[in-house]
């Protein structure tokens, strides 16, 4: 059976497909909208190589905790446009963890400007402790294949575990 769906007064069905396909906090993209993004990506038009990062917001249950979880919420929100400014593809993929695409091969440089950026940018205070804000990534290549759709999925497996032993470096 078809349902037949008519959008609410004043919403398209462009509307509607921004509002499924993208995270409602941040504007980029949600889990959804980057498996579409990739299943049509055509790799023959990029790089033979693209960076695949998983990118995590260290301590941001603490920063919650703290000062509040509008901080948090804006602590995501700024990232995200930070993470948007520099890489081709960002998208929220759960919480307070971000994978994002790199099409120009130079992550490393990015990286380290968000990183410098980020740390100008975020210092909490509460009670007179200052919290800096840090981003825990770990990332991996993905060359193009055949099967580059299901590749790019054990890609981000590895760069997620990239991600936890550098985050578990950081805390030692």
């Amino acid at each position: 059976m078809k349902a037949n769906f008519k959008c609410p007064s004043g919403v398209s069905k462009n509307d509607l497909f921004f509002a499924a396909t993208h995270d409602y906090m941040t504007g980029v993209l949600n889990r959804y909208g980057f498996n579409l993004f990739i299943s049509n990506l055509n790799f023959k038009t990029i790089n033979d190589i693209v960076a695949l990062s998983v990118i995590d917001i260290d301590n941001l249950s603490y920063i919650n905790n703290t000062c509040g979880h509008d901080t948090g919420d804006t602590t995501i929100k700024k990232v995200a446009d930070l993470l948007g400014e520099e890489f081709d593809v960002v998208c929220r993929w759960g919480g307070d963890e971000f994978v994002i695409l790199d099409f120009d091969n130079c992550f490393d440089e990015k990286i380290c400007q968000i990183q410098k950026k980020i740390c100008g940018i975020f210092k909490h205070k509460k009670n007179d402790e200052k919290m800096v804000v840090k981003l825990s990534y770990g990332y991996d290549e993905l060359k193009s294949s055949l099967n580059f759709v299901s590749d790019i999925y054990n890609v981000i497996k590895s760069a997620d575990k990239k991600m936890y032993r550098y985050k578990m470096g950081q805390k030692s």
